[in-house]
């Protein structure tokens, strides 16, 4: 292993960057440097990155990965096995209103009503407590949009719940944390615990930059826009 050579991907938007790692540089046995940093200079490997494209595009491979992998044996086993794991979903907005108010933006029916496009918000807000998105679905008929578990609900600071997708029997955790600032508050939203093969990852992924970008807007303007 003295000799080996590792390579850095950071996977996103269908963009890899590409760093050459010589852990031979390591005397400590932690992670290699990364060479580029030490000269200033990086390395792309063209039919790396196309390899690398086509197995995601073969194998629907989730963008969002960065690992370090052995690029002399087996670093497309590698790849496959950790790119399979789904990454946390994070995202961090900042909203010009009190705690208190995005809390309740949050958790009242009123706004989840107006956020959700009419949803209903139905939520027993205790640990233990179940809670549920509710509307009506192509039929017209009442359907369950999400459904989940309250897991902590400390107002005006941390909800989280376990979180599942119509009639998706995999659970995930949803986790939002509000911090106060001088004139806004920090609103990090952590999705995280997915199932391997949970099918609405992707509809998380682009749906929660919708929704918390309609209850921004809704805060701060006291209107917001539709959905799509």
């Amino acid at each position: 292993m003295n000799d080996a050579k590792y390579i850095g991907l950071d996977v996103h938007q269908a963009t890899i960057s590409v760093a050459v790692l010589d852990s031979r540089k390591v005397s400590d046995g932690s992670h290699p440097r990364n060479e580029s940093e030490d000269h200033s200079r990086g390395y792309r490997t063209k039919a790396l990155k196309s390899q690398v494209m086509r197995a995601i595009r073969q194998n629907r491979w989730h963008y969002g990965l960065a690992g370090f992998l052995p690029l002399d044996i087996g670093w497309g086993r590698r790849v496959r096995a950790i790119m399979a794991h789904q990454a946390p979903l994070k995202y961090i907005f900042y909203i010009a209103a009190t705690s208190e108010k995005v809390w309740e933006g949050f958790v009242s029916r009123e706004s989840n009503r107006i956020i959700f496009s009419g949803a209903e918000l139905q939520a027993d807000f205790k640990p233990g407590g179940l809670l549920a998105w509710v509307g009506a679905g192509a039929d017209g008929k009442p359907m369950t949009y999400v459904q989940g578990k309250v897991l902590r609900f400390e107002p005006p600071k941390v909800l989280q719940y376990t979180f599942a997708m119509g009639q998706n029997d995999k659970a995930s955790r949803a986790t939002i944390e509000l911090v106060p600032e001088t004139e806004a508050t920090k609103v990090t939203v952590t999705h995280d615990e997915w199932a391997e093969d949970d099918p609405t990852y992707a509809a998380c992924a682009d749906g929660w930059p919708r929704i918390l970008s309609r209850l921004k807007t809704l805060l701060e303007t006291g209107k917001t826009f539709k959905p799509h």
